[in-house]
């Protein structure tokens, strides 16, 4: 490999958005050159749409190589063939503007912080609330299948809280409190509205940097987000969460730790709640 390759990989790893802008380049020159050896040897160009989507596929390739999360394949597949059926349409500028504005807000996360929007199953859901402990007292018990749903007070957050679906769903379930915290603008502002109206006083939800959120105090911390934060964010639950709390992921372990319990969850995703005992 060169040293100009594997300057490309070492920048695709640590910044995301530039690798995606190196592979959709890069599938740019593989297919528009194809169409100009095609429209070269039969006399005719292929169809623009099917050049765009041969762009998409190759930068979903490129970007694989340089180390892009698995969630930028379907976006790398379907930015190039979108854009030429958009085009098509002859929208007004404003269109495309308000549209990209969109999609900063509801993925801010994304490409700062290389954590998109993942939603926990009702799966998911379903074993939090009996994993959650009976007592606010940090040394709770739990087993593999969690324990039984009782009238005991518990502090939980959701870090990443998306639409607040978790933190809604615990608190019809349990008594206690229980906060979300989210950063992207919109999931944040219909999380808030959803919250409002719940009518569910044990529930909020509260905008956001996660890394700047205290984790003392919390018997159980949730996080759902993505491989990339995973061993930073352990390293901040151990610093801060209290003795005998309980650190639990949704399916994405934690660098170099094993976790004291673990439950498949068995939805469509072939989830698994990772469990640590602080």
């Amino acid at each position: 490999m060169s040293r100009i390759s594997a300057a490309l990989l070492s920048a695709g790893g640590d910044v995301p958005l530039f690798a995606a802008l190196i592979a959709q380049g890069a599938g740019a020159m593989a297919a528009f050159g194809t169409s100009f050896a095609v429209e070269y040897a039969l006399g005719a160009p292929p169809p623009l749409l099917l050049v765009l989507a041969g762009q998409g596929a190759a930068a979903a390739v490129v970007g694989a190589r340089l180390g892009l999360a698995p969630w930028w394949i379907p976006i790398n597949l379907a930015l190039p063939p979108s854009a030429g059926l958009v085009l098509m349409l002859g929208l007004p500028g404003w269109v495309y503007l308000a549209l990209f504005a969109a999609l900063l807000l509801f993925y801010w996360n994304a490409g700062r912080g290389r954590i998109p929007l993942y939603l926990s199953s009702r799966r998911a859901k379903e074993e939090l609330a009996r994993l959650l402990p009976v007592r606010p007292d940090r040394g709770a018990s739990f087993n593999a299948r969690g324990v039984k749903p009782a009238r005991g007070q518990v502090r939980f957050l959701d870090l990443g809280s998306g639409f607040g679906g978790t933190v809604l769903a615990l608190a019809a379930k349990r008594e206690g409190e229980f906060v979300g915290i989210e950063s992207a603008p919109l999931p944040f502002a219909l999380s808030w509205l959803r919250v409002t109206f719940s009518g569910l006083p044990q529930a909020r939800v509260v905008h956001g940097d996660f890394w700047k959120h205290d984790l003392a105090g919390y018997d159980v911390v949730y996080a759902f987000l993505s491989p990339a934060p995973m061993a930073e964010l352990f390293s901040k639950a151990r610093r801060e969460m209290s003795p005998g709390s309980l650190f639990i992921a949704n399916t994405f372990d934690v660098p170099g730790e094993t976790p004291e319990r673990t439950v498949a969850l068995e939805d469509w995703r072939q989830g698994r709640l990772l469990i640590w005992r602080m």
